[in-house]
């Protein structure tokens, strides 16, 4: 079963994946997908024993009808229902989203710059919403459960997600080049 799940698991865009995985083992309530219709991923959704709507071209999916329902409209409710740590919905309030990006993304770069790591699975666990900061722990933790069950699954989860979002981040901020002339 999990060699087949794996292969479908395979076969849906990294972040699909990572929603799904996150939503079946609790990490989050619900997720929303945007798509369009897909055969496919509708019978995913089935197979790991979750359930979906469809409204607007977008799969809202959770554990069950109830939980569906309670994903409410207002930012901090739907923060929550996403699994957002409770600092990381707070800092988000009444806030400009594109002040925060930059915001973090300076943090990010300031600290590639004094040599300092960011775990790939902070990438991770930070996957749909802005952190209140780049050392967020509950932000850490989640990503590091989250790839622990995507490893779980099967190895080439994590390793399709992290090439593809992470490593070409990296590479956008020239923090992969910097460390790789650092060890050269």
């Amino acid at each position: 079963m999990t060699q087949e799940l794996a292969e479908l698991l395979l076969k849906q865009p990294p972040t699909t994946v990572v929603d799904l995985v996150m939503t079946a083992n609790g990490v989050k309530t619900g997720s929303e997908v945007c798509k369009g219709v897909d055969k496919e991923l509708e019978k995913l959704i089935a197979k790991i024993g979750l359930v979906f709507e469809m409204e607007g071209g977008c799969y809202t999916i959770a554990k069950s009808k109830e939980d569906i329902r309670k994903r409410g409209t207002d930012s901090i409710s739907r923060g929550r229902w996403f699994g957002i740590p409770e600092c990381c919905i707070k800092n988000y309030q009444g806030k400009d989203k594109e002040d925060l990006q930059k915001r973090l993304s300076l943090e990010e770069l300031k600290m590639m710059e004094r040599g300092e790591n960011v775990p790939d699975e902070f990438y991770l666990g930070a996957m749909g919403y802005i952190p209140h900061g780049m050392k967020c722990q509950p932000t850490l933790e989640r990503g590091i459960k989250t790839r622990a069950l995507l490893e779980g699954i099967d190895p080439r989860l994590w390793t399709k997600f992290r090439d593809f979002h992470i490593r070409r981040r990296l590479v956008e901020y020239g923090g992969e080049i910097k460390s790789w002339r650092k060890t050269k």
